[in-house]
């Protein structure tokens, strides 16, 4: 058996869709022979145990050679990692469903559709007829895939009303894409005292996820409470809106803030795994928590008490004051307010580290995901 991954970017350039194409290319390459296409980012990739085919005309100009490299590839299923906006501005990529339509029929191969992303809510959205095009795209896919497979629970729910009795869909998780290294007691220290000198307590989040007023706010509020505790960006936080940068790095500029912005731009996984490795808790601040974040999935995966904001039923294998800790909707007040019952008490952190490790290894591993996207194949 044979697999084509299709993907728009891929590592060293980190990001959620690279990451996913890279780590499912992995996995399932113990099982059947895989072919990666995707847009190089740099990198030796000739070591890998997958071969890698670096393409780069993602779009209507690209289609007879795209079409080329898929029949001298001969796979008997294709694998489409889809995330709308990396294939097109706006996410508008029709070019894409054309290659895949043609694929499907005129080549007679099996496709498999993993909508990483699924951009469905118009109230998101400033301009309606964006949303439409996105919703037709995403909808013509759908129907036209051997197995359509969601990231969360929710896009699960909007395909199978857009599918009806034509077909169903599968929610498979995306796995963490920061692997734990190891590293010493006196490394870690040592890194510690690095990141905060002073601090008793070390929260983390990563750089580009952070909600700006309302972490500083909420830090304010733990310092004034007498709590000895710093906060640690990771990565890169320049990827933030201009004004949140501003005022982070304005912020970090106080030698009382508590704020620590450590090395932005981009980190090596092995050095972003250290300083997770650092922390006491994972603080994860976009609005609502989903099973497509590797972020928090490298969170448990490193043994991290997990905090989260949710606006929303919380989707499952999570499950509040057992494997995670919810601070309910982004609020700068109850954030603190649930740090601070976290740091405070060791039990606790001890025991949504070990069910949230637990939970990891059950759910979001990716020999486990693997596992699920092999049953597909066969």
């Amino acid at each position: 058996m044979k697999a084509a991954v299709i993907g728009r970017d891929f590592p060293p350039k980190l990001g959620g869709l690279a990451d996913c194409t890279y780590w499912l290319a992995k996995t399932l390459s113990d099982h059947v022979s895989v072919d990666v296409i995707a847009q190089p980012a740099g990198g030796d990739h000739r070591r890998e145990p997958f071969a890698f085919h670096p393409f780069t005309r993602w779009n209507w100009g690209g289609t007879a050679a795209f079409l080329r490299l898929l029949g001298r590839i001969g796979p008997d299923t294709v694998i489409l990692n889809l995330n709308l906006y990396m294939f097109g501005r706006h996410g508008i990529c029709f070019y894409l469903v054309c290659w895949m339509l043609i694929w499907k029929y005129a080549m007679r191969g099996r496709l498999i559709v993993n909508f990483i992303e699924l951009y469905a809510e118009p109230a998101r959205l400033k301009h309606r007829p964006i949303s439409f095009l996105q919703k037709t795209q995403a909808r013509i896919l759908a129907h036209a895939a051997d197995s359509s497979v969601a990231s969360h629970a929710q896009y699960g729910d909007i395909l199978r009303e857009w599918l009806g009795r034509n077909g169903t869909v599968q929610v498979i998780p995306v796995g963490g894409n920061i692997p734990p290294v190891s590293m010493g007691e006196g490394e870690r220290e040592s890194l510690r005292t690095r990141l905060a000198v002073s601090a008793t307590y070390l929260v983390g989040t990563f750089s580009n996820l952070c909600a700006s007023p309302i972490l500083i706010d909420a830090l304010k509020t733990l310092r004034e409470r007498g709590l000895s505790v710093a906060y640690v960006l990771i990565g890169d936080a320049q990827r933030l809106h201009a004004a949140d940068w501003a005022l982070l790095t304005r912020e970090a500029s106080r030698p009382d803030s508590g704020l620590v912005i450590g090395q932005t731009g981009f980190l090596d996984p092995k050095e972003v795994s250290k300083r997770l490795q650092c922390l006491d808790v994972y603080a994860y601040l976009d609005h609502r928590l989903m099973t497509k974040s590797g972020t928090v999935m490298a969170a448990l995966e490193h043994g991290l008490p997990v905090v989260a904001f949710h606006d929303d039923a919380l989707p499952a294998p999570f499950v509040h004051g057992e494997n995670i800790v919810i601070a309910g909707p982004p609020d700068a007040l109850a954030l603190a307010d649930t740090l601070e019952r976290v740091l405070k008490d060791s039990d606790l952190r001890g025991k949504l580290a070990r069910e949230g490790r637990a939970l990891y290894e059950k759910e979001f591993d990716w020999p486990v995901i693997g596992g699920r996207f092999m049953k597909l194949l066969s």
